[in-house]
């Protein structure tokens, strides 16, 4: 898949502008606060409905207007044209979502679409961060080759608000406990399904995550990390039953769920070891490029498609040697949008190629 031209409007600091990509390397060169990044992010929004900043929509809305609006044409195995707008009026918001002129209604028939890999230097959060942080990274890669798997998150996090909710009625003595055991049957369900879906999934991941990691690490220090899905319960729907029963008035004295997938964790180690307690600020670097690689890899396995790859600013905490080793494992196929103060540190890495430049100054873009 390449993206052959973006288009965005009233976008961050964008009025209106449009960029024409080569199909390999594209290079967005700028000073801090040009709008480099906001590119990408458009490109993340319109491949995953969101920023990967992780702010509103509202916040993407170019200051003094009221919408935004954000379209790429993208060639592959089919031409398709996607489109993402938001309308921020008085009382409400409205975002439509297009692909090739028909509107989408459902977030699960549109996400994946557009397959992208982004590489930011907050990746890092994805080792260091909270649980959370890796539950929604892998859910994320899963639902891009899994559209099923996507479905029954979503129904997921639907029930279990619904379950919480009942749980907070039945503490206020507004629902009885035979309303909960509906919602317990559909918990069990969907979490039986995920729990299963993302254990096969990792064992898949690993082997693909340890050779990338392999190829890209410059150190021999340690033994290479393995990805352990730490689940909280099994992936059988009896037992998951029996321990919601068992810590039932637990439940209704905090209020909320206590088991289930919305809790499990993936731990990087080594061995018997925990990586995070063994390893280098560099081995921690390495662990999250080899991770986007196999993110990569694993997606052009299963799609038979390759990704758009998206590098924003992180050449700059990268030794030379793992900056070599990076851009060698992604520049031979993919088309790669890179973000970068200068090419000084870079530009010889990419000989040979089909590249183009875009100089960005306070969101004024002119192509070199």
């Amino acid at each position: 898949m390449v993206a052959d031209f973006l288009l965005i409007k009233n976008f961050r600091n964008y009025e209106n502008e449009k960029f024409i990509f080569s199909p390999n390397i594209n290079f967005l060169i700028g000073n801090n606060g040009a709008g480099k990044t906001n590119v990408i992010e458009a490109l993340t929004v319109l491949s995953g409905i969101k920023s990967f900043r992780g702010v509103s929509d509202k916040d993407l809305v170019r200051w003094n207007c009221d919408s935004y609006y954000c379209c790429v044409e993208c060639s592959g195995k089919i031409n398709s044209r996607f489109e993402i707008g938001y309308q921020l009026y008085p009382d409400k918001s409205v975002k439509k979502i297009k692909k090739n002129g028909n509107e989408i209604v459902k977030f699960s028939d549109y996400y994946g679409d557009i397959i992208t890999v982004i590489f930011s230097p907050d990746d890092i959060n994805i080792i260091n961060g909270v649980p959370e942080v890796r539950r929604k990274y892998f859910d994320g890669l899963i639902s891009k080759t899994d559209k099923i798997y996507l479905r029954n998150l979503t129904d997921f996090k639907k029930i279990i608000a619904s379950r919480n909710k009942c749980l907070r009625d039945i503490a206020e003595k507004s629902a009885k406990k035979d309303q909960l055991e509906i919602w317990n049957d559909f918990f069990a369900e969907k979490s039986e399904y995920i729990i299963s879906k993302r254990a096969e999934f990792i064992n898949d991941f690993n082997i693909i995550f340890k050779n990338e990691y392999e190829k890209i690490s410059s150190e021999k220090i340690i033994e290479i990390p393995e990805i352990s899905y730490a689940g909280n319960i099994t992936p059988d729907k009896n037992d998951i039953l029996k321990k919601l029963n068992e810590n039932y008035y637990l439940e209704i004295k905090r209020k909320t769920t206590l088991i289930g997938p919305q809790k499990d964790d993936y731990v990087l180690k080594c061995g018997d070891t925990n990586f995070l307690s063994i390893a280098s600020q560099g081995q921690k670097r390495t662990s999250v490029i080899s991770l986007k690689n196999a993110e990569i890899k694993f997606i052009e396995k299963i799609r038979d498609e390759n990704v758009i790859i998206l590098i924003d600013d992180i050449f700059s905490e990268l030794d030379n040697i793992r900056k070599k080793n990076l851009i060698e494992s992604i520049s031979l196929k993919n088309q790669v949008i890179i973000t970068a103060v200068n090419l000084d540190s870079i530009m010889d890495y990419f000989t040979g190629k089909n590249i183009k430049i875009f100089n960005i100054d306070n969101a004024v873009v002119t192509e070199k």
